[in-house]
């Protein structure tokens, strides 16, 4: 689960995003201020990662600062990363684990969804995690929530 085949336990993820603020100051110099969103996860803990697949999900929604953004303009063209921090414990040695990724914009695939890496073998009664499965997506509809204005509440 660490990369090393270790059980991590009380793992947990944290997502963020980076945008960048571009001003003039009081000089009329073109500056740039780095700012740092939070995005909430559908699940950000488990209690024990042991090589299954934990996939991080955000939910876009009216309660996502990404809610309505089109990343072609702004301030959604204002973001040019996305970060995820990942903590646990390493059951082994109870040594503490941090791993941190960084996602540009172009890693990130709109109405795509990751294919099943994770198998049920009926016969032997086994899990099976294809890890080479890791990085492939297929197209999946794209859901938007209507929001209360156009459901009338």
């Amino acid at each position: 689960a660490d990369g090393e085949r270790n059980i991590l336990l009380n793992v947990s993820a944290r997502l963020s995003f980076i945008f960048a603020i571009k001003y003039e100051d009081e000089r009329g110099e073109k500056r740039t201020m780095y700012q740092t969103g939070e995005l909430d996860l559908l699940r950000s803990q488990r209690n024990i990662l042991d090589g299954t697949v934990w996939t991080i999900r955000h939910i876009v929604d009216e309660t996502s600062p990404l809610f309505g953004m089109n990343f072609s303009e702004y301030p959604g063209n204002s973001i040019y990363r996305f970060e995820l921090a990942i903590q646990g414990t390493q059951k082994a040695t109870g040594a503490s684990v941090f791993s941190h990724e960084m996602y540009e914009l172009q890693d990130i695939l709109i109405g795509h969804a990751f294919v099943d890496q994770v198998t049920w073998n009926d016969e032997t009664r086994v899990r099976v995690s294809d890890y080479n499965l890791m990085h492939e997506t297929e197209p999946f509809p794209v859901w938007y929530p209507r929001t209360s204005v156009e459901s009338g509440v």
